[in-house]
């Protein structure tokens, strides 16, 4: 959630009821100002109809993975978080569908040989050009593995790794 729409009311002539889906800020002028945030369901209502349906079911496998994945925006990007960043959609690569990144995809056993790494340490993603690239079955395999992988890992928090160095 964070494509950010600003409105600052000085004086305004009727009054504005911020909603729910609005956070309110009041700088030291004295000015509201309110921002919208942006959620992984908004950003892929906005895609073209070639990409929606599609990115839509990849989301919906991915929240229903696991009880504890959760989404948020992140650097104009849907990510999947689980324990840590398990994975994110990028939407924008040229010539491709959808890029599914895995965070720690150096990680995974990427027995089926999908995985590209396009040289990257960590990252590996599964790319489809197009929906009859997709085989669900090899996502839910490689999704499952991270989801595993991640929740493998303890998460230390800044006053634990303080302590033991």
């Amino acid at each position: 959630m964070h494509f950010i729409f600003l409105a600052m009311i000085i004086n305004p002539p009727t009054i504005f009821q911020p909603s729910n889906k609005f956070q309110l800020f009041q700088p030291s002028n004295q000015s509201l100002i309110f921002i919208e945030m942006d959620t992984v369901e908004k950003v892929i209502y906005r895609l073209p109809d070639k990409q929606f349906k599609f990115v839509a079911h990849i989301r919906e496998l991915i929240l229903t993975a696991h009880p504890e994945i959760t989404e948020k925006i992140s650097f104009n990007t849907p990510f999947f978080y689980c324990n840590s960043w398990l994975c994110y959609l990028d939407l924008m690569k040229q010539n491709t569908l959808l890029e599914i990144a895995f965070i720690n995809g150096h990680q995974l056993s990427d027995k089926h040989k999908k995985l590209v790494a396009r040289n990257r340490k960590m990252v590996r993603s599964l790319v489809y050009e197009t929906v009859a690239d997709f085989d669900e079955n090899i996502f839910r395999e490689t999704l499952e593995e991270a989801i595993t992988i991640n929740l493998s890992k303890k998460k230390i928090s800044k006053k634990q790794k303080a302590k033991s160095d």
